[in-house]
């Protein structure tokens, strides 16, 4: 369908805009998917990073959850100004730095950051319960979990 607005003087935006009452039931909608329940599969996950990760805290406030939108970091309680909730250095963290070394000099200039980290976490993943990342990698979304046009125009 086509649209003249030749006839108008001033166009008139407000029949194309969302009135403000639409809005605010929109977003209420949307906040009601979030389901909230407890993620069974990373149960173990903040245990682990407690126990294995120094420099690792997190507030007794936050748990792992599942919601409409995947999976999701929720409190429990309020949060205070102030408050830390959650502190992971670098040193903990899994990055383009974890690939191995003959294999990082082997990649070195040729490919990015990101790649590297792609091949850290499918290493890892490929080691299995043997991997000190195991709980982590196991928490990781599949790939049929991910919100993706790729995933939309590989199974449609």
């Amino acid at each position: 369908m086509l649209f003249s607005f030749s006839r108008f003087t001033k166009p008139r935006w407000s029949q194309f805009s969302t009135p403000f009452s639409a809005k605010r039931k929109l977003s209420c909608l949307s906040a009601s998917k979030v389901v909230n329940r407890v993620d069974e599969e990373c149960e173990g996950f903040l245990p682990w990073l407690e126990r294995k990760k120094a420099g690792f805290q997190i507030s007794s406030k936050l748990y792992i959850g599942k919601s409409a939108y995947g999976r999701s970091l929720f409190a429990s309680r309020s949060i205070q100004t102030g408050d830390c909730i959650l502190r992971v250095p670098y040193n903990v963290q899994i990055t383009a730095d974890c690939l191995f070394l003959n294999l990082r000099k082997l990649l070195e200039n040729e490919v990015g950051n990101v790649a590297k980290l792609a091949v850290v976490i499918l290493l890892e993943q490929k080691i299995g319960q043997e991997s000190e990342w195991a709980p982590y990698i196991s928490c990781l979304p599949q790939w049929l979990d991910m919100h993706s046009t790729v995933n939309y125009f590989v199974f449609s």
